[in-house]
């Protein structure tokens, strides 16, 4: 199991802007859940691995735990969330990925 903190953005993402925690290698992934504030305002994002130099989707970033499964085999270096433009400032306190 490996995790993350990240502290509350002070603005809205731009293009291109996501959290990401890259690792030293290529690792199994089952799953990543998100855990947010109670408060965070509603979220335009997606969670993401990446897998073989691209990112896949695992899911939207929904409630203040988002629990998003891996397809079976997957293998992963990274992990993020990433933002849709116009989204509000993003909020994410815990990534858990197992």
């Amino acid at each position: 199991m490996r995790s993350w903190l990240a502290p509350r953005a002070a603005s809205a993402p731009a293009t291109g802007d996501a959290l990401a925690v890259t690792y030293p290698a290529q690792r199994d992934v089952t799953s990543a859940t998100a855990l947010r504030p109670d408060d965070a305002t509603a979220s335009k994002a997606q969670v993401q691995v990446r897998v073989n130099g691209a990112w896949q989707p695992l899911g939207p970033l929904d409630g203040s735990v988002a629990t998003l499964r891996a397809p079976a085999g997957t293998s992963a270096d990274a992990v993020r969330p990433a933002w849709d433009d116009g989204s509000p400032a993003p909020v994410v306190s815990e990534v858990i990925v197992k």
